[in-house]
């Protein structure tokens, strides 16, 4: 039997669809161009230096393509092909190699700068670089691993070593501000990996006596935080910080740390406002205490990063409709309409926050929770119940809620089914009420966990039509890769 022109066209289609999803020969060398490493990975701003990218596909390169302003490249170079190419799981290989000129702007914004390497006939896979606010120094003695041979490090300045235990050494005066923060997994080469990456944190006395540790925080998830109060027994001024692996695990790693007396709040409240509007807002979590400032709100709808002087910055939302603040003192918290955003805290333990808002049968609401997302620490679950009738609920979600894309606007149920993806902690919902009415949303932590850090924010607003398209991967972890899940399409392409 003859197929007919449109069947072969579809049975053509499927077939290239398929060979490029299920990993087949299709000259994959054309087709993805990947930076596996990038050395340094971290730079001040307002100098110029040299970077070394390294990967496979690399040759004639034309520019670096930055997705944020304030870096530009001043030259490429093709270096010569190593000698032993470097051979990584998942079929990542490095041999070629390009030297880049950077120069990096006086005002450019700390923290993560994403970028592609433009060849002559194509664009690499997403790349990363990191500028600090502060000089940049190499770990310089080795060892390092006491109190006794601690490198000595000025304050405000960026630390670049590799994984070890190391022992860095500042003069601080008792009563100053002390803050410290570790980028390992965030500037790391791999897409992948174990314990080798998992760095924990102590600020010590000259006695050796712990001044105050950080391992995991909900901020950099594995990259410690710490900021204290350098007490008054520290008489001789003399600060240790040490940085050591949680599990060792022996390996060649790049981490940098940032040691200054830099204002490193931890959060922000209420956790965004409505779009170009300047916010009354708290940033919390500095040692000093908490510090009220005004926050401009971008007129651009999305999650923004607030910078002050420290190295990295502190997540917020900008919405297009108007905030409600929970009301401390009141069992329940009138909304007055929606759209809107809700904002609160779970300040104790086991505490539970009650909304109440009116709705009409057959209206659509996406509720989507920001507290993980923004790097708040807490695991937050939502009720929505009418205040007439049954008094079960009409809607419970969390992230273990097995919910499918037509229900929710995230990937997957888990922070592991989501790549280590920290917005799949939150709640997201699309709901449509039953009747109409009064209804009462609740939200708590389902850890049983509080503070003044527990800030959430509820956008509540009528769901949009959005497109998720997904590659699958021959990936055996639970990570993603963008070797093995991802395509580079310049701009006007198809």
């Amino acid at each position: 039997m003859k197929f007919s022109q449109r069947k072969r066209s579809l049975a053509l289609w499927a077939m290239l669809v398929w060979c490029l999803l299920s990993g087949l020969p299709l000259n994959a060398g054309e087709m993805l161009r990947d930076v596996e490493w990038v050395r340094p990975r971290i730079g001040q701003r307002g100098t110029r230096l040299e970077v070394i990218i390294q990967g496979k596909f690399l040759g004639d390169p034309q520019d670096l393509v930055f997705y944020k302003p304030g870096i530009q490249s001043v030259s490429l170079e093709t270096l010569p092909k190593l000698a032993q190419p470097i051979g990584l799981v998942h079929g990542g290989r490095i041999e070629e190699q390009v030297k880049a000129v950077l120069q990096i702007d006086n005002d450019c914004e700390p923290g993560e700068h994403p970028f592609r390497l433009r060849t002559k006939t194509g664009l690499s896979l997403l790349a990363t670089f990191h500028v600090s606010p502060f000089p940049v120094v190499d770990e310089s003695i080795q060892p390092n691993d006491t109190l006794a041979t601690a490198q000595a490090i000025a304050l405000n300045t960026t630390v670049l070593g590799k994984v070890d235990t190391d022992v860095y050494r500042v003069e601080i005066d008792p009563g100053t501000r002390l803050s410290v923060e570790v980028d390992c997994v965030r500037i790391a080469d791999q897409h992948y990996g174990d314990a080798e990456f998992d760095l924990a944190l102590r600020v010590l006395d000259s006695k050796g006596r712990e001044l105050g540790s950080n391992d995991e925080n909900a901020l950099h998830v594995q990259d410690p935080v710490l900021s204290l109060v350098v007490p008054e027994s520290v008489v001789d001024r003399q600060v240790f910080i040490e940085i050591r692996q949680s599990v060792h695990a022996p390996s060649d790693i790049p981490y940098c740390v940032h040691i200054g007396d830099y204002f490193r709040p931890l959060g922000i409240y209420p956790a965004g406002g409505p779009s170009g509007q300047s916010l009354h807002a708290q940033f919390v979590g500095d040692p000093a205490g908490i510090v009220s400032d005004s926050l401009e709100i971008p007129p651009k709808v999305g999650t923004f990063s607030w910078i002050g002087n420290a190295p990295s910055g502190l997540a917020f939302r900008s919405s297009p409709y108007g905030n409600i603040l929970e009301d401390p003192d009141a069992d329940q918290t009138t909304v007055p309409q929606l759209p809107i955003a809700i904002n609160g805290r779970i300040d104790e333990p086991y505490d539970v926050d009650t909304f109440r808002l009116r709705v009409k049968k057959g209206d659509r609401y996406k509720v989507r929770v920001y507290a993980a997302a923004l790097g708040h620490p807490i695991d937050p679950a939502i009720v929505i119940r009418p205040t007439i009738g049954s008094n079960a609920a009409e809607l419970e979600a969390d992230d273990a809620d097995p919910r499918s894309l037509n229900d929710r606007d995230l990937f997957g149920s888990s922070i592991r089914s989501g790549g280590g993806f920290k917005d799949v902690l939150d709640p997201s919902i699309v709901w449509e009420p039953k009747s109409d009415g009064e209804y009462l949303l609740e939200i708590h932590d389902t850890s049983g966990n509080g503070g003044p850090l527990a800030i959430y924010r509820v956008e509540i607003e009528s769901p949009g039509d959005s497109i998720h398209p997904v590659l699958t991967s021959r990936f055996f972890d639970w990570v993603e890769g963008s070797r093995g899940t991802g395509l580079a399409i310049p701009r006007g392409n198809r």
